[in-house]
C-alpha cells in the first residue's frame, strides 16, 4: 500500500494566546457584561436564537485593536451572538476567538 506523500511545508508555531485578562476581559469587562445582560435581551444578531447569557458570547463590532481599546466597554460597539454563530465569525476571520 502506497505511503502518503510527505509535505515540505512545516506548520508554523503558534504564538501563545495572551489569557483572558491581558486581553481587555478583566473585572471592569465582567461588570459590564452583567449590566448588559440584564438590559439587553441575550438573542443572537446572526441567527434569532435566544439563550442564558452564559452561552452568549458579547461580541465587539468593529473587533477590538486590543486590551486598550477605548470601545471595550462601549455599549454601542457590542451585540449579543450565540456560542455558534461566533465561532465561525472567528473562523472567517482566520483567528481562535
Amino acid at each position: 500500500m502506497p505511503s502518503k506523500p510527505r509535505s515540505n511545508m512545516q506548520a508554523r508555531p503558534r504564538k501563545p494566546r495572551p489569557n483572558a485578562t491581558d486581553r481587555g476581559y478583566d473585572g471592569a469587562w465582567r461588570k459590564f457584561r452583567k449590566w448588559y445582560a440584564g438590559v439587553h435581551p441575550a438573542i443572537c444578531v446572526q441567527c434569532d436564537a435566544a439563550y442564558e447569557s452564559a452561552r452568549m458570547v458579547l461580541d465587539h463590532e468593529p473587533p477590538l485593536s486590543g486590551p486598550d481599546d477605548p470601545g471595550r466597554l462601549d455599549e454601542l460597539r457590542v451585540r449579543w451572538m450565540c456560542i455558534h454563530c461566533h465561532a465561525a465569525k472567528d473562523n472567517q476571520r482566520g483567528h481562535d476567538g
